[in-house]
């Protein structure tokens, strides 16, 4: 009789403090699958694409792969949460800073033609006199 516990009945904190002893990703990927539907759930909440979400689960993975012995955690399903949503809100300032710029780009090239019309018709009226 094995009086060991599983991986899968150890708690959040043995699963981190066994992570960051021994690096080692099955745990990792342990600790996060107990997760994953949570962090697609605020991910669509926040990015309304299915797709777009699932890529936002695995790159929040590898941001936890980075990021998860530099930081304190005393509660790993908040932290998590909190990680999750500063992902998706980086993510959308970053395509509606894109989009901005993109709009400011248009108004002005739009700017620059009028400008040049305008100078090519002031040419053109010359050469007439």
């Amino acid at each position: 009789i094995s009086f060991h516990k599983n991986k899968k009945e150890k708690s959040d904190e043995d699963l981190l403090a066994d992570y960051l002893k021994n690096q080692d990703m099955e745990i990792l990927g342990e600790l996060y699958s107990r997760y994953m539907n949570l962090v697609y759930g605020v991910c669509l909440k926040y990015f309304k694409e299915r797709e777009k979400s699932k890529d936002a689960v695995i790159q929040i993975f590898e941001k936890l792969v980075i990021e998860i012995d530099k930081h304190e955690i005393r509660n790993f399903k908040n932290w998590l949460f909190v990680v999750t949503k500063n992902h998706c809100l980086m993510k959308l300032r970053k395509t509606k800073a894109g989009k901005i710029i993109s709009i400011a780009d248009e108004n002005e090239m739009a700017a620059l033609r009028d400008a040049a019309l305008e100078v090519l018709s002031g040419i053109e009226q010359a050469k007439e006199y």
